[in-house]
């Protein structure tokens, strides 16, 4: 039995055949970049030819039961009264979101939107964008009967019917306006000015969206890539924290309760929703978004390479400041951060290796306070679990054991929640977890200097 997962992520976009028998295995149908656009002065989205994409890669995977799309968090689409995109969604990187937080900010004290949500008060949050737009005046928003987010809006655009929107729960976690309690927040829609009406109910993943042209359901599975990610995370134990790697680091652990407290807030900790309705507890840190944006034209593994050979600890800087969110020229940014001069390409990329693990280590470390458990292992999942100098370099960091794989995990929980829907498989992340773990290898990791590294951070 085979589904088709389509995987979208801020730089690329993937349509993945997932199938199951006796064990689980993924077939790549189609790769894609996610295009961008500039129009009308802000950084878009270009939904138009992403959905074109996917339309093409259902032919390469013809006899799917079923279909399903995950994307990144936080961004939107506006529709108007009969069901049609208002304008292309701006992007989540656009630098006209900051206006959006600090006034929020200035309504709601982040401690108290914290407690309510569990989201931290980032500048991207779709309640930054929406309060944003609303203080300009914009026309776009004024036109909308309702909002979808990225996911819902790329799958309803599949459906060949028109259908009522919905927002599936583990992306609509990632917007700071559901509160912990699994509902759109009063106070803080009211904050960022979200008109009544203008957001959809919520719903947990499974659910049948619609179908396509030729019939195929097409099913809401977990919308926020994360949450896929994670649900297909072979974690053993409450032991094992998960490391979801790629133009996002997302740090962190399962909770049956959110971590809201004030000490939470000031450690950057997030609170957003599993697959079956508990809490990620993770850290959002920039990760390989800042190798993509210095590579240029070089492989990933070419840097990687050049990393190997140039010499270690270097520099220090802070791989979550937030002059890396979208700088124009990322190497000058870093090197601006840094506490020492970084001569060679080499000792630039390396440098952001080693001072990834470094944040990687400490956010354990914070989580483990927060938590008053110990971590005695990370579990990476995700593109980066093939980096694996900067997976020996997180052991080291960590004094921990490092277990990488899978790396289409994302594509993966997404096929997961599919399955479900249609009852081949309950509803069950364990049992999907001892599935993943016994059709997929995963690469081992053990910490060989961990006192160079204590020594380098205590510095």
């Amino acid at each position: 039995m085979n589904v088709i997962a389509f995987d979208l992520g801020a730089s690329t976009g993937r349509a993945l055949e997932v199938n199951l028998s006796t064990a689980l295995t993924v077939r790549e149908l189609h790769r894609f970049d996610t295009p961008g656009t500039f129009e009308e002065g802000f950084e878009r989205w270009n939904v138009s030819q992403i959905v074109e994409q996917l339309r093409r890669s259902l032919h390469e995977g013809a006899n799917a039961r079923c279909i399903a799309v995950d994307t990144w968090g936080v961004d939107f689409g506006l529709l108007d009264e009969a069901g049609s995109l208002v304008a292309n969604p701006i992007r989540y990187r656009d630098a006209s979101h900051a206006a959006g937080l600090q006034e929020l900010e200035r309504r709601v004290p982040r401690e108290d939107a914290f407690r309510r949500t569990g989201i931290q008060p980032w500048v991207f949050n779709t309640a930054s964008q929406l309060l944003a737009r609303s203080l300009r005046g914009d026309r776009e928003l004024k036109s909308a009967a309702t909002l979808a987010m990225m996911p819902d809006l790329i799958a309803g655009r599949l459906c060949a019917e028109p259908w009522s929107p919905f927002a599936e729960r583990t992306i609509a976690s990632t917007s700071q306006l559901m509160g912990l309690n699994g509902d759109w927040d009063g106070a803080l829609c009211e904050a960022a000015e979200v008109a009544d009406g203008l957001l959809p109910p919520i719903s947990p993943a499974g659910a049948i969206r619609g179908r396509t042209a030729e019939g195929v359901p097409v099913i809401a599975t977990a919308g926020h890539d994360t949450a896929c990610a994670v649900a297909a995370a072979p974690l053993r134990s409450d032991g094992e924290a998960f490391l979801s790697s790629g133009t996002w680091s997302l740090l962190g652990t399962e909770s049956d309760t959110a971590l809201a407290s004030p000490e939470a807030l000031h450690l950057g900790i997030t609170n957003e929703r599993t697959v079956d309705g508990r809490f990620r507890v993770l850290k959002n840190i920039m990760g390989l978004w800042l190798l993509q944006s210095c590579q240029g034209a070089r492989t990933a593994e070419e840097c990687v390479a050049l990393a190997e050979r140039a010499r270690p600890f270097v520099a220090k800087f802070d791989p979550n400041h937030p002059s890396l969110l979208n700088p124009p020229d990322m190497p000058s940014a870093i090197r601006s951060l840094c506490d020492a001069e970084v001569e060679t390409e080499g000792e630039l990329y390396r440098c952001i290796f080693e001072n990834l693990a470094a944040e990687y280590a400490r956010t354990l470390r914070s989580l483990e306070r927060l938590t008053g458990s110990r971590f005695t292992a990370i579990r990476v999942v995700g593109g980066g679990a093939r980096n694996s100098l900067l997976n020996q370099m997180t052991a080291d960091a960590a004094g921990v054991p490092v277990y990488a794989g899978p790396y289409e995990a994302t594509a993966i929980g997404n096929g997961l929640v599919q399955f479900a829907a249609l009852g081949e498989l309950p509803m069950n992340l364990q049992v999907w977890r001892d599935l993943v773990a016994r059709s997929f290898p995963s690469a081992e990791f053990l910490p060989r200097e961990p006192g160079a590294w204590s020594d380098w951070q205590a510095e």
